[in-house]
């Protein structure tokens, strides 16, 4: 539902950013459907739109470490952000609210429970390299500004590590990029059983179905998820199945 503001000289619009969003269910897969008209804004950066990889927000578990680092990437070109004052930037993390109701009233928990997760994960799965420093004015903090550098990143993520030279049919090819990217995560590197499995249809929902649980629990596989696969796709008996080797 987010909603972008864009105004100029000669007019002022509002934007919304998706025109549909679908949840495949028991197969871990949500398709997005970009309306056209925000396109330029997100390929082209222009004005003072916000740039940040998507691979590494997702990375972020941090509901306010990612927060943060939007508003951090808004001001990577300059190395520091403005000086934010406290209560508006509690606002700003849904800290506090209209009435007044506050979380984390103490320093000390907005350190420990907020900033320094934040920033510990910004710095370790992203781009750019943040700290922070806290402003008192008298004895009491009032404002809060980071420090922003960049930095490269120690692993990107692929999203398409594996492309079809041709359609495979019944089979988007999202779905079968995301089949491709789990048997790498599975170490699956075997290049017979990765042929069989990427030339099947039914094999490719399965590998989709099978990673959708065992991320939700669903499937309890943590000595071996990848052999495991392999059981259940016909491809090794169970009782030879070994782990994949890298």
């Amino acid at each position: 539902s987010r909603m972008f503001e864009v105004e100029d000289d000669k007019e002022y619009r509002q934007i919304w950013m998706f025109q549909q969003i679908r949840y495949l269910k028991g197969q871990g897969i949500i398709e997005i459907k970009l309306t056209e008209n925000i396109l330029p804004y997100l390929f082209e950066l222009k004005d003072n739109f916000t740039s940040y990889t998507l691979a590494a927000a997702l990375r972020l578990s941090s509901k306010y470490a990612k927060r943060i680092y939007q508003y951090c990437s808004q001001w990577k070109d300059l190395g520091e952000t403005k000086k934010y004052d406290l209560q508006d930037f509690k606002k700003m993390l849904g800290l506090l609210d209209d009435k007044g109701n506050e979380k984390m009233k103490q320093i000390k928990e907005l350190r420990e429970r907020v900033l320094d997760i934040a920033v510990k994960q910004i710095n370790e799965h992203t781009e750019l390299h943040v700290s922070y420093k806290l402003e008192k004015r008298v004895r009491t903090f009032k404002n809060v500004v980071f420090t922003v550098k960049p930095q490269a990143l120690a692993q990107t993520i692929p999203f398409d590590l594996v492309a079809t030279a041709q359609d495979l049919p019944g089979v988007q090819q999202s779905h079968y990029n995301n089949a491709a990217r789990i048997l790498d995560e599975l170490r699956i590197t075997d290049p017979k059983h990765r042929q069989t499995i990427l030339s099947s249809a039914a094999h490719v929902a399965e590998v989709n179905r099978y990673n959708h649980d065992l991320k939700t629990g669903k499937v309890k596989a943590s000595s071996n998820p990848g052999g495991l696969l392999l059981v259940k796709l016909g491809l090794v008996a169970a009782k030879t199945a070994k782990a994949p080797t890298a």
